[in-house]
């Protein structure tokens, strides 16, 4: 009698497969230790927008994207565009198969996400992105 109790707690209160849904929502840079990458950019994804940020170009338009069945879809007027499947790597490192971009979160400092939507100045950020484009050409987890 006591196996059968085990069994049904176990079947029912604790399933076998957990179905996490992980978000790609946050900040984000490209990871040149995964991927040739040459141009260090970092990234902010919110439900609805990719918003990019580069040393050269400053800050990018935003794109509006859709994520469906783990498919990255760049949406437009004209046409929407599959960019490629995201596959998780870990909580904190992301691949876009297809371009095979790899990126990972941004833990420190004054982040994309911060100075788009939150009380810092692009000064201010600026500053922790050169900083922290500094460790990526040395190849340190930022």
């Amino acid at each position: 009698m006591k196996e059968l109790i085990f069994l049904f707690l176990l079947v029912f209160l604790f399933p076998c497969k957990l179905d996490k849904q992980q978000s790609i929502n946050g900040n984000w840079y490209t990871d040149s230790n995964l991927a040739e990458i040459e141009n260090y950019s970092e990234f902010y994804i919110d439900d609805t927008n990719l918003y990019i940020y580069n040393e050269d170009a400053g800050l990018l338009p935003n794109i509006e994207y859709l994520l469906k069945n783990d498919t990255l879809y760049f949406l437009s007027k004209d046409k929407d565009e599959a960019i490629g499947s995201v596959k998780f790597i870990d909580d904190n490192t992301l691949k876009i198969y297809n371009d095979s971009l790899f990126l990972r979160r941004i833990k420190k400092g004054i982040k994309p996400g911060d100075f788009l939507f939150g009380n810092k100045t692009e000064s201010d950020y600026r500053k922790d992105f050169l900083e922290r484009k500094k460790q990526w050409l040395l190849r340190v987890d930022n």
